[in-house]
């Protein structure tokens, strides 16, 4: 057998070219409908030969044939996924927040970042992958929470998971303290006494890493 542009030397066998001089050839050609070399005639419908190749081409969501007499057809166009709040691993984690369309909304890690960084620290380890599970790896673009996220992550904490909830279980927000830029607003998750308060920057406490899409 032969492929990619291989050649066969026959003129060891006595082939010289020439059909003619072949043996036990068929005597019926006309059995090779369309075979090259035996197509003895044609009726060109629309007087070219050359329209017959033509190109497709894409542009947006409408699809175009050229030449004479073609086409354009309008591709359908992929509908925008929709999202619901509930364990999601390819967004990374846990949805605990959706947009009224559906279509935007918040994604929380589900596993502490860390259980003992300082807020300036807190900003680092939040985004680093070698702190988050294999879902989490997914994506590079965790933030601290907000104080508004916070309430959210405290109301949706047990089907989120791993959350830490002792009277002393502070996690760190991104928000800083505009009266006193030496502390920054962390939410206590204790359900006892749930709540904001602002916290000096130096203390050790958890880190929850959250994202937007």
């Amino acid at each position: 057998s032969l492929s990619n542009g291989s050649t066969v030397d026959l003129s060891g066998i006595g082939f010289d070219g020439n059909y003619n001089n072949l043996t036990n050839t068929p005597t019926d050609v006309s059995y090779f409908n369309n075979d090259a070399g035996y197509l003895t005639s044609f009726t060109e419908v629309d007087g070219s030969v050359t329209n017959e190749i033509q190109t497709l081409s894409v542009s947006g969501n409408s699809l175009t044939i050229s030449g004479t007499g073609g086409n354009t057809i309008t591709l359908p166009t992929p509908a925008e996924p929709t999202y619901t709040v509930g364990l999601n691993p390819d967004m990374g984690g846990y949805i605990f927040y959706v947009t009224p369309d559906g279509k935007h909304g918040l994604v929380a890690a589900t596993q502490d970042q860390s259980s003992a960084s300082n807020w300036g620290n807190a900003k680092d380890v939040v985004n680093n992958p070698a702190n988050h599970n294999a879902d989490g790896k997914k994506f590079l673009d965790w933030r601290l929470p907000t104080d508004w996220e916070m309430g959210w992550l405290y109301t949706q904490r047990t089907s989120i998971g791993g959350f830490t909830s002792t009277p002393t279980s502070f996690y760190w927000s991104g928000i800083e303290d505009s009266d006193n830029p030496t502390r920054s607003f962390a939410f206590l998750f204790d359900s006892s006494s749930p709540g904001s308060s602002n916290v000096v920057q130096i203390a050790t406490i958890y880190v929850r890493a959250v994202r937007a899409f």
